[in-house]
């Protein structure tokens, strides 16, 4: 029978543990566009839409997960087998995509009439004895160096290895600065879990404009996640990666139920404790002069009167600009685009959600990455699992950009 959890590598069995996800190909809404994507295992991912899944792996040091494709590869004995290979790539409904990089090695891959996997198809490739070498095709395999954050594989925004061209750059900035303790930023949102294992770096002074008092509260865990983006330690060998770790976060919070007066003031005591960044990932339903003077008194006065590094997050409506990110031109508001390098909108995203879209307009001034962003989450344990989820929407693109103004700051 077919092995379906094992692979060979040098005549030897390799046994693989199953994991909790999944790797499909599945039909997207635009025309003729194949797409792939990562899904917990079972999930419904649209009725007749998948048109291949496999289960994912588990890496028996780090725990991580990593799949099989659609393809594997076979290493000729000679090459004058390739007839060999063709006829038995026939037999199973393969196709061969080419023989691309050693002279030897051809890829193949599966079609929709192959009534085997990647994995299986290279076990019988390789059982059939006609062949020096078959392995399956395996993604996720890869560990940056620029870290050991035992998390750090699902932070797609910093290294995307499914689409490298549309992530930020993280472990080659990280060569440059992960930060300076001189360059504070205030995270003015609804409170940070300062107990949360993998955020310790803080300003020793914290603000409430709820209660225009201080300590700061938790209200939600929307500034944790926020904060996490911007802050989380790094090489700890557990958790996520922070974009400039070293940069102290002061944290700002509020409510939903927080008047403009006391918003206002947040922007004020930002500015008065010496914060070089105030990242804002939240809008208001009415404009108000009041935050408005207060936004410029920040953006005039703060970092002894170079100004404060304004950055709000432009909305998720899929329309223009929220307020207060239109009210100034001296704000840098940030859009959210998908993993495929797409500005997030309803009808197009690679995401295949269709519930919200990133804001644009005049107001935009720059995108960064908004969809399945891994951060830390408010949560009494230790236990890394639990301590951290998956979030969506501009506001996890506005912290990107605070931090990266961060590290341009502790360089300059």
């Amino acid at each position: 029978g077919v092995e379906q959890d094992n692979y060979w590598y040098k005549g030897s069995k390799q046994f693989l543990q199953r994991g909790t996800q999944e790797y499909i190909i599945y039909e997207s809404d635009m025309p003729s566009i194949v797409k792939y994507g990562i899904v917990s295992a079972g999930e419904d991912f649209g009725a007749g839409r998948v048109s291949y899944r496999t289960t994912s792996y588990i890496h028996p040091v780090d725990t991580t997960e990593f799949f099989v494709t659609n393809r594997f590869y076979v290493r000729l004995k000679s090459l004058d087998d390739y007839q060999i290979l063709q006829n038995l790539a026939s037999v199973y409904a393969v196709e061969i995509i080419g023989n691309r990089v050693l002279p030897h090695w051809y890829t193949l891959e599966c079609t929709k009439y192959c009534k085997y996997d990647a994995l299986q198809l290279a076990n019988l490739f390789y059982e059939s004895n006609l062949f020096k070498a078959c392995e399956p095709e395996f993604i996720n395999i890869i560990r940056p160096a620029c870290t050991n954050d035992r998390l750090f594989h699902k932070q797609q925004n910093l290294s995307n290895i499914f689409n490298p061209e549309f992530d930020i750059n993280y472990c080659q900035a990280k060569t440059i600065t992960s930060g300076s303790s001189d360059v504070t930023i205030a995270v003015f949102d609804s409170g940070i879990d300062k107990t949360h294992p993998d955020l310790n770096n803080f300003h020793n002074f914290s603000y409430d404009t709820h209660t225009l008092s201080y300590p700061s509260q938790i209200y939600s865990n929307h500034g944790t996640a926020c904060a996490g983006v911007i802050g989380a330690t790094i090489n700890n060998q557990k958790g996520i990666a922070g974009i400039a770790p070293l940069c102290p976060i002061l944290d700002i919070s509020f409510s939903v139920r927080t008047p403009p007066e006391n918003m206002a003031a947040g922007f004020h005591i930002a500015a008065d404790q010496g914060c070089s960044v105030i990242s804002c990932s939240w809008y208001t339903i009415e404009n108000s002069e009041f935050i408005n003077e207060a936004i410029c008194y920040a953006l005039q006065n703060g970092r002894n009167g170079l100004g404060c590094v304004i950055v709000f997050a432009a909305g998720n409506f899929d329309s223009t600009v929220t307020y207060p990110a239109n009210s100034n031109e001296g704000i840098i508001t940030v859009g959210a685009i998908s993993p495929c390098g797409e500005r997030k909108d309803k009808t197009r995203s690679c995401d295949e959600d269709n519930s919200w879209g990133s804001c644009f307009g005049s107001s935009l001034d720059i995108m960064a990455p908004g969809i399945s962003v891994y951060s830390t989450d408010t949560s009494s344990t230790i236990l890394a699992e639990l301590s951290y989820k998956t979030f969506n929407g501009t506001s996890l693109a506005c912290p990107h950009v605070s931090a990266v103004a961060g590290l341009i700051l502790s360089v300059n």
